[in-house]
């Protein structure tokens, strides 16, 4: 008697592999109308629409190469091998606060308490890599003002003016960080750590010896975890998660009118396919 099961086409048995295969895939979702709440009254209001109206589908497909890999991107989110040559990490300068003792002193008040240790301590965090005191090279020009104690700024410079951007704080996202309290676990779809502030963007002069004020949406008061240079054009990158637990990534362009700001324009969030995890 011959076997009937020779008689079955192999798809038979291979299709239900490649459905599993599929199901089993993370993915990004682009916010196709993403809106933030603005004010003591909430008050529903919609992302600006990017300068460059193709960013945000090309950073899904950056996004969506780590996912289907199951890549964990809690930390950082790298770079795609075939779109590298139209987006890449900004380089940064890593500054020594010895040598731009007044720059240093006022990024550390304007992150952590006093009773956060203070200079001394920060200034050991950043030699130690635990903490991170670097300038983005980037060539900016802009209207920059000097933001008072009181919340009022100063007027805008007549014309633009050169500037940069410094990062200071606690580098939380790093996974070799040489603290462990601070090191950054990689997870699939959730932003695993601390406090956002930890890491904040500042406005600098361009002989970086003054801070101008801290670069973050005026609506919000989000900053931000890394630049992205996009098409020439620099974004901050930002890493959330929702009410869920889930994870938020959103794209921010640096707006250098005044007042300088972040402008949030794309918003993509994790889809956990497999929902047996």
């Amino acid at each position: 008697m011959k076997n009937n099961l020779s008689r079955v086409p192999l798809l038979a048995f291979v299709s239900p592999l490649l459905v599993s295969m599929a199901v089993y895939a993370d993915d990004y979702l682009l916010d196709p109308a993403p809106v933030y709440y603005q004010g003591t009254a909430h008050v529903e209001t919609p992302y600006e629409k990017p300068t460059d109206s193709g960013v945000c589908e090309l950073y899904l497909e950056n996004l969506r190469y780590f996912a289907k890999q199951n890549i964990p991107m809690s930390c950082d989110r790298p770079i795609a091998p075939h779109l590298k040559k139209k987006i890449h990490d900004v380089a940064w300068e890593n500054l020594d606060p010895a040598r731009y003792p007044d720059l240093f002193n006022a990024v550390v008040a304007a992150t952590f308490p006093p009773s956060g240790g203070g200079v001394k301590r920060w200034s050991e965090e950043v030699k130690k890599g635990v903490a991170v005191f670097r300038r983005a090279k980037l060539q900016l020009k802009g209207y920059p003002t000097f933001m008072g104690t009181s919340g009022v700024g100063t007027s805008p410079p007549p014309r633009p003016i050169a500037f940069n951007i410094v990062q200071f704080g606690i580098n939380h996202n790093d996974p070799n960080s040489p603290d462990p309290v601070w090191r950054c676990y990689p997870i699939r779809g959730k932003k695993e750590g601390h406090e956002p502030t930890d890491l904040r963007f500042f406005i600098v002069t361009e002989d970086l010896t003054k801070m101008y004020d801290q670069l973050r949406d005026i609506n919000t008061g989000h900053t931000g975890d890394y630049i992205k240079i996009i098409n020439t054009h620099p974004y901050v990158e930002s890493s959330y998660t929702d009410t869920a637990n889930i994870q938020e990534i959103q794209l921010s362009e640096i707006q250098t009118k005044f007042p300088v700001h972040l402008e949030p324009v794309c918003l993509y969030r994790f889809d956990f396919i497999d929902k047996g995890r």
